[in-house]
């Protein structure tokens, strides 16, 4: 299984795949959601993907997310925080 990662980089955020990246974006949300987008491309050819979000550190309540849904342009939207 192929798998990007959505991961914060010193000048934005980056989806990686292995040691290779894409371009950089401003945004962790524009990230994400050309992450899924190139992986629902490769799921329509038949290869099997997942997508990897690194946790924003705004939100640290969430570790990662792994999205492997085959519903089209799904983009993980993390639980609000918990109550104490």
């Amino acid at each position: 299984m192929l798998t990007f990662n959505v991961v914060k980089e010193p000048y934005g955020w980056a989806i990686r795949m292995g040691d290779r990246m894409s371009t950089p974006y401003r945004s962790r949300l524009s990230a994400i959601r050309d992450a899924h987008g190139l992986a629902d491309a490769i799921r329509r050819q038949g290869g099997s993907i997942e997508v990897v979000v690194e946790a924003d550190d705004r939100s640290a309540n969430v570790v990662s997310v792994r999205e492997a849904a085959s519903t089209p342009w799904q983009v993980p939207i993390p639980p609000p925080p918990m109550e104490a």
